[in-house]
């Protein structure tokens, strides 16, 4: 017999420290899950909108991978909590769809312009996806690129992690002459 010091209410309580037995292939299982709520678009509440197109989304996993979201989403006095509508005026479909796919499966596409992205990601504040775009900056620097990415960069330099990818930008931009 258990006593009620270990078991709480209901006999529900686990000891602190306790092993739980878990699937082994519980990461790709949750990946797999997350991909198919993306794609299949079952049981939305909400839409994003941006230009003419529309996202159906679900605001519980928007809400847990960016605050701004969240906030939006939860002021009923709102029109984006009592309509469960957000509306992206300055940016392009393409990128808001990019930050949605990673909100949800954490991936961006390799062609995806991270410099475009990054300005949502600040925005939005979503989470990990500033570093995503700030290190695919830096990993796909050439003399066709390197102008584009200090650009994109030094303007979220308020983000300590974007203003040491910036130093770190300029530093290979000095030591490396065929990047001007």
């Amino acid at each position: 017999a258990m006593d009620s010091a270990t078991t709480g209410a209901g006999g529900s309580a686990r000891q602190c420290g306790e092993q739980k037995r878990r699937r082994t292939d519980l990461a790709e299982a949750s990946l797999a899950g997350w991909k198919e709520l993306w794609e299949s678009r079952c049981f939305t509440d909400a839409l994003i909108s941006c230009q003419g197109q529309a996202f159906e989304v679900h605001r519980a996993v928007l809400g847990a991978r960016s605050p701004v979201l969240r906030a939006m989403f939860a002021q009923e006095g709102l029109r984006e909590g009592s309509e469960r509508q957000v509306k992206i005026l300055d940016a392009e479909p393409e990128f808001v769809e990019a930050m949605l796919r990673y909100m949800y499966i954490g991936e961006v596409w390799k062609s995806t312009d991270c410099a475009q992205l990054l300005r949502l990601a600040d925005q939005y504040e979503v989470e990990g996806l500033v570093e995503v775009c700030t290190e695919a900056l830096l990993q796909d620097l050439s003399a066709d690129t390197v102008a584009a990415s200090l650009c994109a960069l030094r303007r979220y330099r308020h983000r300590p992690d974007v203003d040491a990818a910036y130093e770190r930008l300029l530093a290979s931009v000095q030591h490396d002459k065929e990047l001007l």
